[in-house]
């Protein structure tokens, strides 16, 4: 159902000019700004994490600090109908937002796992 997906870490981001020093500075990752309120670093080797504005988080519900998101390039209502009807537990549903979508499922442990959809790309 996913496993055409890019699966993402993320982490949500406080200090902006702190987290480029410590991501960009320090470890030597590429800074690669998607908005405003979203990062994307990267290793040499094309390995990324997003990093995301605490103060912008759209969801409700469970609420985590870092984690892993599914990017997926569409379809995702039609993705989240076909979970919920295998069982999988829906803890935050679809939300719409100027650059895309995103809604969460929980494994069998309740880690909260993001589903996103964008149109501005990883």
């Amino acid at each position: 159902m996913l496993s055409d997906a890019d699966l993402i870490p993320f982490a949500y981001i406080q200090d902006w000019p702190a987290a480029r020093a410590f991501y960009e500075g320090c470890l030597g990752l590429t800074w690669r700004p998607r908005t405003d309120d979203w990062v994307m670093v990267a290793t040499a080797s094309g390995t990324r994490c997003a990093l995301i504005s605490e103060a912008r988080r759209h969801e409700t519900g469970p609420v985590h600090r870092a984690g892993l998101f599914f990017a997926v390039a569409g379809g995702l209502d039609v993705r989240l109908d076909a979970l919920a009807a295998q069982g999988v537990s829906i803890v935050r549903p679809l939300h719409r937002f100027s650059h895309g979508a995103e809604a969460a499922i929980a494994d069998p442990d309740g880690n909260v796992l993001v589903l996103y959809e964008t149109n501005i790309g990883f």
